[in-house]
């Protein structure tokens, strides 16, 4: 929960940034999830949470958004720059396994993990006895796709509003933002690079 408030706030941080618009938004997410989910406590509420545990919530849902967030992490911002950033805030450059792991070791796995819950995918049962509708299949496919859809969908989005060629849209949505705050380190050296042009404008000027 906490995690889909941050994301929210920060998408719409003049509104839920002032004073007490947080709490008041946490309330109403916190009220409609409960009355949203009172049909799980009913006779047949069980029926409707495997539905949802199963399909909206299951592993092959979690290894696909798994997959573009480490590539995303990995190779569109840059394994050197969460090193740089991660060394900014401890005060310590993580091991060189770390990078290994965002670059390789973790896409492989979590794709692999992706293919092979597909490959082994099993229509819903209740208690190994009951099958569920072919609605209710459908339902679940349905659910499942909502969160999956969103990391193409918004791509594609992106992608058809963005101005420029193919190619130049691409590598813009590929790029990390350049108004990323910069670490203590690039400051520094900035204030080096800019402290040596002075010392080189102020000897040309006295010669």
């Amino acid at each position: 929960m906490e995690g889909f408030i941050t994301s929210v706030t920060d998408l719409f941080p003049t509104v839920l940034r002032k004073a007490r618009h947080r709490e008041i938004f946490l309330l109403l997410f916190c009220l409609t999830c409960f009355f949203l989910q009172l049909v799980m406590v009913t006779e047949g509420g069980m029926y409707v949470f495997q539905l949802f545990d199963y399909y909206a919530c299951n592993g092959t849902c979690v290894f696909f958004l798994c997959v573009f967030e480490v590539l995303a992490m990995g190779w569109l911002f840059g394994a050197e720059r969460m090193t740089n950033v991660i060394e900014d805030m401890t005060g310590e450059r993580p091991s060189l396994i770390f990078k290994l792991c965002w670059l390789y070791f973790t896409p492989l796995v979590t794709l692999g993990s992706f293919i092979y819950s597909v490959v082994e995918y099993q229509p819903l049962t209740f208690n190994r006895w009951y099958v569920y509708p072919d609605w209710a299949y459908v339902l679940g496919w349905l659910l499942a796709l909502s969160s999956v859809v969103l990391v193409p969908g918004w791509s594609l989005l992106k992608l058809s509003i963005s101005s420029g060629t193919l190619r130049q849209r691409l590598s813009l949505l590929c790029h990390p933002d350049d108004d990323l705050p910069l670490t203590r380190k690039q400051i520094a050296e900035r204030e080096d690079v800019i402290s040596a042009t002075e010392m080189e404008e102020l000897i040309t000027n006295t010669k």
